[in-house]
């Protein structure tokens, strides 16, 4: 546009210039012969002829940069347009693969979160157990001390010596048999079958299974054959892995 603007004004000056020329060539035609002035119409229309094919030109220069730089508008909106569409597609596609992740990791929570709730609910059974043959034992031990006191002290007093004479009630006390001591309950009482059931489910399943699947198809509470799984590490015919129960291999 500067160009033009100049080139325009340049044209401006030249055609202002030409006319004072042409006034002065005028009256300087005027006084020497009217030929001159035909000749200078005809130049005079030579130069508007020129002045036009240049118009011309400048006008068709102007238009195509003119649709030239509505072209290049018009691309570089479709540019943007591309550049926004990519990015939106971005945008859905992290969101989608963030959504994902979030939804794996809860349910992956949530998986081990029933495990670690599961291990912990087997653990306390395994320490409830534990407290009752704890519980068992020392019921028996103290059976057993109090039947060595009663003994001990039907003895102390049916000897001759600790009393200096004769036992009271001799024949009667030798004729009574001693107390015996009371026999421990079983520490584990089970069901029969109970063992040789576990047993064949663990096998069944080399894989390992928890003690709640367990408790499933035999149809119990899984929390009844604690005492039994816990026999049956002891003995080393099972064995256990976090919370999954494996058979041993003979």
């Amino acid at each position: 546009m500067g160009k033009i603007k100049t080139d325009m004004e340049e044209l401006v000056n030249k055609v202002r210039s030409s006319v004072a020329e042409r006034h002065a060539g005028v009256r300087q035609v005027r006084e020497e012969t009217r030929r001159t002035l035909a000749q200078d119409g005809q130049e005079r229309v030579a130069r508007a002829r020129g002045l036009a094919t240049r118009a011309q030109a400048l006008g068709a220069r102007m238009a195509q940069q003119g649709r030239d730089r509505v072209n290049a508008a018009r691309e570089a909106k479709r540019g943007l347009g591309r550049v926004a569409a990519g990015r939106r597609s971005a945008v859905c596609e992290n969101r989608s693969r963030m959504s994902g992740h979030l939804t794996g990791l809860r349910q992956e929570r949530s998986r081990m979160s029933g495990q670690i709730r599961q291990s912990v609910q087997e653990e306390v059974a395994d320490i409830r157990a534990a407290v009752g043959v704890l519980k068992d034992d020392v019921q028996a031990m103290m059976s057993g001390i109090a039947a060595d006191v009663e003994s001990a002290t039907s003895l102390w007093r049916n000897a001759p010596e600790a009393r200096g004479g004769k036992p009271v009630h001799q024949a009667k006390a030798a004729s009574r048999p001693p107390a015996a001591a009371p026999a421990p309950e079983p520490a584990h009482p089970s069901k029969p079958g109970k063992r040789e059931r576990v047993l064949g489910i663990v096998r069944e399943h080399e894989d390992g299974i928890r003690l709640v699947d367990i408790g499933n198809e035999m149809g119990v509470d899984w929390r009844s054959l604690v005492g039994v799984a816990k026999s049956l590490l002891v003995e080393g015919a099972i064995e256990k892995i976090d919370c999954l129960y494996y058979p041993v291999e003979d």
